[in-house]
């Protein structure tokens, strides 16, 4: 399709791909770079491509490192599913949404509770499992 005269968005920087020729700031002419198609997306570049790769390897990182956390806070929990929102573990803001999330059952749960990274050993819980929560992970007077 770029051959046939239309453009896309580099998927990694946002750069415009084409086979157009374009011009650097001097007015001189830059032949088209040797963009990169994988699948749906198009790269500007390989370097590029492999810049996104690295994104993709560091989020799949921090969402171990996420549910390492969440198991070693909640022993004997089950993992459901995690959100990282970029490529490391970083608390949310106040009013931003969550940027680093899991949900996990733990025995006795009917639903999923909620650990939010930055928020402690806060885990949000529903109603009907508190009963079981508190009697698994509160932590004893002895």
């Amino acid at each position: 399709m770029i051959e046939a005269g239309w453009w896309f968005e580099c998927h990694g920087c946002g750069a415009r791909v084409s086979s157009d020729y374009e011009y650097d700031d001097d007015g001189n002419e830059i032949e088209p770079g040797n963009y990169v198609v994988r699948k749906q997306q198009v790269f500007c570049c390989q370097e590029c491509l492999a810049r996104d790769d690295a994104r993709k390897r560091m989020n799949v990182a921090a969402q171990n490192a996420l549910i390492e956390l969440v198991e070693a806070k909640f022993p004997g929990c089950t993992i459901q599913r995690v959100h990282v929102y970029g490529e490391r573990l970083e608390p949310s803001e106040p009013g931003h949404g969550h940027k680093c999330v899991a949900y996990f059952t733990f025995p006795g749960s009917q639903y999923a509770a909620t650990y939010v990274f930055g928020e402690g050993s806060v885990a949000h819980v529903p109603q009907i499992d508190i009963d079981a929560f508190v009697a698994l992970y509160r932590p004893s007077n002895a």
